[in-house]
Formats: C-alpha cells, structure tokens, sequence
C-alpha cells in the first residue's frame, strides 16, 4: 500500500502524504502521461487494533499534443489490522463497486503483455511486478489472502469498459492497422451497439511508435486484442493475424477498417471490396492516383458501402460553413485558401539504421514498396516523410481541409482545369523525400482560384464576391457575424448531416446508401495533390481534364501520374 499509494501508516495511524516511486501504468513521455496526480486521505480511524482509512484518488491520462486530458476520481476504503508493531492491509473496497480481485484481473493482463514484449535488459520492469505471484494467488478461494499478496506487488489500474454484448444482429467488423489512427478508429466503432469487433490484423505485435521503450500507450495486434476484448468483457475472443487478406476472405466478417500507412491503403481495400466486404478507409484514401482510380471503379462494380476517414464532413463546423457558401451567401467564390501544416524539417527519433524489433515483420510492413533500411524515424508515426510510404503532410492533410474546399464548391465528382506546383522547399533531413513547404495553386470553373498552401492559415476560407468564411478545426468565422448565430439558417441548400463518421458508416451498410465521404469524393478531394507532386517533379504547370481525370497534351505528366510501381508480385489488378 506505501509503494503504490503513497500512505505511510505508524502504529498511531499517522497518515500521510507520500509521492510513490513509480506513478502509473505508463510513464512520462514527451508530455504524455498516464496514471495517479494526487492522493488525498479522506479519514483514518482505529479501534481495538483494526484500522479505517478512506483515500481519494485522482487518475490522469493524455498528452499536452491530445487536449484535453481525461481525468478520473475515485475513492477506496482500506481496512488495516494490527499485527504487532505494523498495520498489514487486511480488505479494500472500491466505492464504485468494483473489488481489488477485478481491479487488477484487468491490467495484469496488459503487464504480462508488456513483459513478453519488452527485452527486459534495454527496457528493465520496476521490481514490483511479479505476474507468477499474481497469477498463482488468483487462482486461490482466499480472497483475504488474495488481496494481501495482490495489493503488495502495487499493479495500477485501467479505466476500460466492460460490456458483454450479444451477436446476434451485428455487423461483424475486422480492423487492418493497429496503430494510433486505427486504434483511434477501433475505440470509436467499439462505441457502436451495431459494431461486432471480430478480428484485428497487423503486422507488429507490440510497439509503443518511435520509441524502444515504455513510453505512451502501447499499439499493435496484442494491446488491440486486449483493447477489444476487455471491452466485450466475459469469454468474449477476439481473432488475430498478421495477414490482412485472412479478414478479407473470412465469410463471418461483414465490413473491413484499413487503417495502415498510406502505401497499403488500396491493396487491402481491393482485396476487402473484392471478397464482398464494405469498407472505412483512412484518408488519403490511397497513395497514388491510379490506386485511387482503381479503387473508386472496383467500390462501384462491387456495389460496396465505402467510407473515407475525413471525418471533418461529419462535424457540425464544417458541415455550417459548407451551407454558408453553398446557399450563395457570399456571393460568387472567387478564391479558396486551403492551410495544410509543413513537412518534416526534424525528426524526434533516430535516423540510424538498424534491424528491425523481432515482433515486427518488416518486410510485410513494406510489402508493395521499396524495403528501405530500417529507422525509427522513418517508420511508425513518421512514414510519411518519404515518398515510398506516404505523401508528407500534404498528403496526410489535404484529405481534410482540402475536402472540405470541394464540399464547398460541390466539386465532390469532379476537380480543377489547371493545377501548378509552386514554391517547394526540400527537408535537410536525407531520411525524408517529401517537401517541408508547398504551394499548389489550381484554376477550377467558373475562374475560381484554389490554393493549397503550407503558407496559409490551417483550415479553409472561401472568399466570394459579398463576403467570406473560414473553417478549421474548433473554430468557424464569417465576414457577417449573424451567420454564425445559433439556430440561424442559411438557405435551402442542406448539406449531407452526418450523426458521426463511425456511426454513418454502420447506418449506410444497413441502408445501403452512401456515405458522407464516398469513395470517389475523398479520390477527387487529393486529386489536387497527387498533380501537383507532378507539376513539381516536371517544373511546368497542367491542364486537368477533370471529366476524363487525364492531363491534357502531356503525355510525359500522364505516364507519370498514372505508373504504379509494386514490388515483387503485388498488383493492382
């Protein structure tokens, strides 16, 4: 109780205020936290040698890059007997109605996980954890002696839900990429009473990102079976495998989450669509521009539910703004200002080559692309800083602000005339390909000029003949203020309402109506940016025939946005 809790107890029954030597489940890391703040002892009582102390605790976790941090409170009673000269824990009680036995049940699970993993001799386990006796003291009827031995070997809690749900009438879905994006994915599809989660699929057991050791909160296949598991609660299971195209071919799995880097976005799509399965997709939605024409033609002959991951149409900000400018309320749209964040101009983590971590099968991770020599900084969390893995922070970011801009023009099937790169600024990193500052400027009908800058304000601002309005994130502006009044409506035009991107996704297989980002929408939505890396690569501007998504009278730019390059015997076919 003194190691974990930071209570010192004398023979007087003193209490007080001790910081313990390891906090929580997890440690600091790069302002990531997670576990106890603060211990407040609510009130100590004895009598004929049995003790009474009521603690408070506060539990914290999240990241100051994650506002805003999730907080707990929670009480417990101990109740403490004297024997001799020290007070010796006798029972807890958790004042939410949960025992010590399934308090910590829970999270050995996640610590004996974390054990097999984790080389002790870079990453060493603070002493107090001893699964065995944990393990073999479960297994005991003696709850008295359960709690003594359990409470002494100091194991922190998780906060995870545990819900048995039925199968009947669900949709069963299996998850391809256990990362933080498709982990993010997974918790919000767990939310849905419509949602089975089945199986996950990934190809690295157990990582905590960039880092070696124990920092943050750990992904990969092992924590994302524990997560969905926990969830389910009882003997619910959850099926596991390294090879996307097991969940793709399983007859009990209804619909398919692609949550891997961008350079395997289209494979495991076309290979879930093509076994029958509907899918949600991360955004962009695929890496190259004919992967995302093949995607969008195979979605369409398979008849397939599709939903892009630019969860921003599904947020009210947006979908607002979208009505402002649709409903002509500031007049005609001369100019579009699309802000998308910088490349990498530095790296968090080691550029040194190295062999990859025994649970990750590297050359799988590669798969379609060029196996480069293994980095940190070049692999979970930062692919996307070269060209063979992603497309850099215009490719990740202008899924989503640039989407929004087409929503807004209703340009959701088609895309500009002209589109030229501008102003592009190499990283002095070697390890990244991809451009630290970007402009692409783009001509579309009507003379409106769209740019896509990382030089402008993140988010997106419509500018029109009688006024403007900006969306990002948190926050939408308007040149008229009266716009932006609650209940206030701008027209006849309604834009696609959306109850939540997950939830639309489950609602339109059932209904079999599409989604609020469709296949196509989110391929022509980055459209714009797979040109301009070609514009950029030639030197020259093109003109877009948007209607036969061909470059007009340049075959070279042509043959150079349409070439897909796999290794070995991947196809797109």
């Amino acid at each position: 109780v003194q190691k974990r809790y930071g209570i010192a107890f004398g023979k007087k029954m003193n209490a007080e205020l001790q910081k313990p030597p390891y906090l929580g489940a997890w440690d600091y890391f790069s302002g990531t936290y997670e576990g106890f703040t603060s211990y407040e002892i609510a009130s100590v009582s004895e009598k004929n040698g049995h003790g009474d102390v009521d603690v408070d605790f506060s539990y914290m976790r999240g990241s100051i890059l994650r506002q805003p941090y999730e907080r707990f409170k929670f009480s417990g009673n101990l109740d403490l007997q004297l024997e001799g000269e020290v007070w010796k824990l006798d029972n807890i009680k958790w004042h939410d109605g949960r025992n010590m036995r399934d308090f910590l049940e829970e999270h050995v699970r996640v610590l004996e996980m974390e054990l097999k993993n984790v080389d002790p001799s870079s990453a060493p386990l603070p002493k107090c954890y001893n699964f065995a006796t944990i393990r073999e003291v479960m297994k005991t009827k003696n709850r008295r002696h359960f709690l003594k031995t359990a409470t002494s070997a100091a194991i922190a809690p998780l906060f995870l839900p545990n819900r048995a749900r039925g199968a009947n009438d669900k949709i069963n879905l299996g998850v391809v990429g256990c990362g933080a994006q498709g982990t993010s994915n997974l918790l919000n599809f767990l939310k849905l009473d419509d949602i089975r989660v089945v199986a996950v699929c990934d190809v690295d057991k157990f990582h905590y990102r960039e880092h070696t050791t124990r920092h943050g909160k750990a992904y990969g296949l092992d924590p994302a079976k524990l997560t969905v598991e926990q969830h389910y609660g009882g003997n619910s299971k959850c099926d596991t495998t390294s090879d996307f195209r097991e969940i793709c071919s399983r007859d009990d799995i209804d619909a398919v989450l692609v949550a891997t880097p961008d350079h395997w976005h289209a494979l495991a799509t076309l290979e879930a669509v093509r076994n029958g399965k509907d899918v949600y997709c991360e955004k962009p939605v695929t890496h190259t521009f004919a992967e995302g024409q093949a995607v969008v033609a195979e979605v369409a002959k398979q008849k397939a539910i599709f939903q892009v991951g630019s969860q921003q149409r599904s947020e009210a900000n947006f979908r607002n703004a979208v009505n402002i400018v649709r409903n002509g309320l500031i007049g005609a749209v001369k100019k579009v200002e699309v802000g998308l964040p910088g490349g990498y101009g530095e790296t968090v983590s080691s550029t040194e080559a190295e062999e990859p971590p025994k649970q990750l099968d590297y050359d799988f991770w590669c798969g379609p692309a060029p196996v480069m020599p293994y980095m940190r900084a070049r692999h979970h969390r930062w692919w996307r800083g070269h060209t063979n893995y992603g497309g850099g922070t215009l490719m990740d970011w202008i899924g989503h602000h640039n989407d929004i801009a087409h929503w807004g023009l209703g340009m959701d099937e088609s895309g500009p005339i002209s589109v030229v790169a501008e102003g592009w600024t190499e990283s002095a990193l070697d390890c990244y390909d991809t451009p630290l500052d970007y402009s692409i400027r783009s001509e579309y009908a009507g003379g409106i000029e769209v740019v896509i800058s990382s030089k402008n304000t993140m988010g997106t601002k419509w500018i029109g003949e009688n006024g403007w309005v900006y969306v990002t994130r948190g926050k939408l502006e308007a040149s008229n203020p009266a716009w932006l009044a609650k209940g206030f409506s701008a027209g006849d035009f309604e834009a696609y309402q959306s109850p939540g991107h997950h939830k639309n996704f489950a609602e339109s297989i059932r209904n079999r109506k599409p989604c609020i980002c469709a296949a196509e929408t989110g391929h022509r939505s980055i459209t714009p940016g797979h040109l301009g890396y070609v514009s950029n690569q030639l030197g020259r501007a093109l003109k877009w025939n948007a209607a036969k998504e061909a470059v007009i009278g340049d075959d070279e730019a042509q043959k150079l946005l349409t070439t897909v390059n796999y290794r070995g015997d991947w196809k797109l076919g």
